[in-house]
């Protein structure tokens, strides 16, 4: 099973949440592993304590796969009844696995972190998340209203995101137009991070 014990700030994510997983305990060591580790068995040690292994980790919120490995052989959470199968095709990869769905439970999301304020090349690029399905359409506002295009989406959020000439500083909001009516968030002033590219 998994627990989320609240939510601290992270200068990547914006905030993560403290996630306890946990199964009873059997044979001689344990691992979590996951879409947040690629199923590694061996970075995710569980410890023993009260008759379960456990494990706390930090994760930013979305939906994760996971299910444990014990002694070596894996298995989906049995405490979990969500489950799915997982794919990675680029590696050919193929495991039933527990569901995990991590979310603070805003209607709307921003932080001038690096995953939702960045800048690269010559433009700096903004990023709100709102609740999947939630949104009509995006603009953002600094000096003018600038509808915002939807990046992505996974099964809790949509993502969009607003390109713009490259600034050292930027004050801007949002405006998200929903069926209920016009959500105003924000009132942020911050410099975009440069995002760095792995060489």
């Amino acid at each position: 099973m998994y627990k989320i014990f609240g939510f601290e700030s992270n200068e990547y994510f914006g905030r993560v949440a403290k996630v306890e997983s946990s199964v009873p305990s059997r044979g001689r060591y344990a691992y979590l592993v996951g879409s947040s580790n690629a199923f590694n068995k061996g970075s995710f040690r569980m410890r023993r304590e009260a008759g379960r292994w456990r494990i706390r980790v930090e994760l930013p919120e979305g939906v994760w796969y996971y299910g444990f490995s014990i002694d070596g052989k894996y298995a989906p959470d049995s405490e979990n009844p969500e489950k799915t199968t997982y794919r990675r095709l680029s590696y050919k990869f193929k495991r039933e696995t527990s569901v995990a769905k991590i979310s603070a439970g805003d209607d709307v999301y921003h932080e001038p972190a690096l995953a939702y304020l960045y800048s690269f090349a010559d433009r700096t690029h903004v990023l709100p998340r709102t609740v999947k399905g939630k949104a009509i359409s995006t603009y953002l506002i600094t000096d003018e209203r600038i509808e915002m295009r939807k990046k992505a989406s996974d099964e809790l959020f949509d993502y969009f995101e607003a390109a713009l000439p490259r600034t050292e500083e930027l004050s801007y909001g949002f405006e998200i137009e929903t069926g209920e009516g016009t959500i105003e968030y924000g009132n942020f002033t911050a410099e975009p991070r440069e995002l760095q590219v792995p060489r």
